[in-house]
């Protein structure tokens, strides 16, 4: 399973999505007005027929809802989709989990392209798959150098994060519980940021880094404090380095953020939470984020630290080091090298 730039991301992440999606039949026309293709099949009916495609989907695939709903998603399978995808939707569909499939499909008036498929189990109250929701980002089969089919591409896979952000959301709202909200919440801004990044980089070109540290600092700050309570400090020296690696120092930078906006500043007002992106070497960078918090605390080992395990994970990803200190606060640097 991959992320859009590349980079490696836990399936608990996808799994704990997976758990707070729950659509009713009366919500799906909540999924009308999402740009990215999505459909919904029945889980408990023989072959698991569509019994929901939206607006975007019917542009993907040029099938009307008409001629999609009662059918298995297959029907967009054709002669050259391999065997070895068709696979791997039967192995997905009977793991019970959250999965992600690249398959070739055909479009109504028989053109080919790649589908970009993830597909999350909807439960009931006990736990019994009722239904099976897909995110779908098609793109065009690529004919040697095309910026253009690449572009359009990025758009789509855009649009499917901006999707689960939307469905994310609305489980927020409806969570009874406040430590339900603030982990929706989280998942929020984890697939907020990922859409970002999908829009700041291109794959294809060296990136600005301290331009997109900046950006996606300023954003996070504004979704955690929209009404400005905390102080933000950007330190940042002009780097750049590779669109994959900048996009995953984009995602420790939001994880690290989340943390300080979640524990240092939790019950208290007048917290500075500063960013630092600096060169110790000619070969070298280093992302520090720094509060004014209580400082470092030893994790539970009884709850799951997605967080740190994505940090660590992602770390990992850019060949980094990472190291945290406790003076006045909590200090967590990643030092990695500019070039590998």
């Amino acid at each position: 399973m991959r992320t859009l730039l590349g980079s490696s991301l836990p399936a608990d992440l996808f799994a704990q999505i997976s758990r707070a999606l729950n659509l009713d039949s009366d919500e799906f026309s909540l999924l009308a007005t999402v740009d990215a293709a999505m459909a919904i099949a029945d889980a408990s009916t023989d072959d698991m027929p569509l019994i929901y495609v939206n607006p975007a989907f019917t542009e993907l695939t040029g099938y009307a809802a008409e001629a999609a709903l009662g059918r298995n998603c297959r029907f967009l399978q054709g002669k050259d989709t391999a065997d070895a995808d068709r696979a791997a939707f039967k192995a997905g569909f009977a793991t019970g989990q959250p999965f992600r499939v690249e398959i070739l499909n055909y479009r109504a008036d028989g053109s080919a392209f790649r589908n970009r498929v993830f597909i999350s189990p909807l439960r009931d109250e006990e736990g019994r798959i009722r239904r099976f929701l897909s995110i779908q980002a098609g793109h065009p089969v690529l004919r040697g150098d095309s910026e253009a089919a690449l572009h359009e591409f990025r758009h789509r896979v855009k649009n499917q994060m901006q999707a689960m952000v939307s469905l994310i959301a609305l489980q927020a709202r409806r969570a009874a519980s406040p430590e339900v909200r603030a982990v929706l919440e989280d998942m929020r801004v984890r697939f907020f940021a990922l859409s970002r990044i999908t829009d700041d980089l291109s794959p294809t070109a060296g990136a600005g880094l301290d331009a997109h540290v900046e950006g996606l600092a300023r954003e996070v700050a504004a979704l955690f404090d929209p009404d400005g309570h905390h102080r933000l400090e950007l330190d940042l020296a002009p780097l750049s380095i590779d669109a994959d690696r900048a996009g995953r120092i984009g995602q420790i930078l939001v994880e690290l953020m989340m943390n300080a906006y979640r524990h240092a500043f939790a019950g208290r007002t007048g917290g500075t939470l500063t960013v630092r992106l600096t060169q110790p070497d000619p070969a070298t960078a280093e992302l520090t984020v720094a509060d004014d918090g209580p400082g470092w605390t030893e994790p539970d080992p009884n709850r799951s630290h997605l967080g740190l395990s994505l940090v660590a994970t992602l770390a990992r990803g850019v060949s980094g080091e990472m190291s945290r200190r406790t003076e006045g606060g909590l200090s967590t640097a990643i030092r990695f090298p500019l070039q590998l």
